[in-house]
């Protein structure tokens, strides 16, 4: 946490640090794991997600951001190859007639469309 004073040393605000969110934001994501935004906040202490994820964006990790089916707008992150994993896996599964599987789409038109052509995702 970064401490900003006042010049007459009145108050004392204390910030969160950001390069240490994007790191716990990363670290979550590299295990494998997704993450929204009430995960983020009650694991992480982070209450501005997009904001790291963006961040995160910016110094070349390739995240994407998936809708969620409980709720079609709001979306969790995760990391390009653990979705592209993730849907393939499913789509073998759906394939097979093992499973019924909703293949969880990309939250955005414009990324969603490299994977339509992968799978029908719905």
């Amino acid at each position: 946490m970064k401490d900003i004073e006042n010049q007459d040393d009145s108050y004392l605000i204390t910030m969160p640090n950001v390069d240490t969110q994007c790191a716990d934001i990363l670290e979550w994501l590299q295990a494998g794991r997704s993450i929204n935004y009430l995960e983020s906040l009650q694991h992480l202490g982070c209450a501005r997600l997009q904001a790291r994820i963006t961040d995160l964006r910016q110094m070349g990790h390739d995240i994407v951001s998936v809708q969620q089916h409980e709720n079609p707008y709001a979306c969790m992150y995760m990391l390009r190859t653990k979705y592209e994993d993730m849907i393939k896996k499913m789509d073998h599964a759906r394939l097979a007639g093992a499973i019924e599987v909703k293949i969880p789409k990309l939250f955005f038109a414009e990324q969603r469309k490299k994977y339509e052509d992968i799978v029908d995702v719905e």
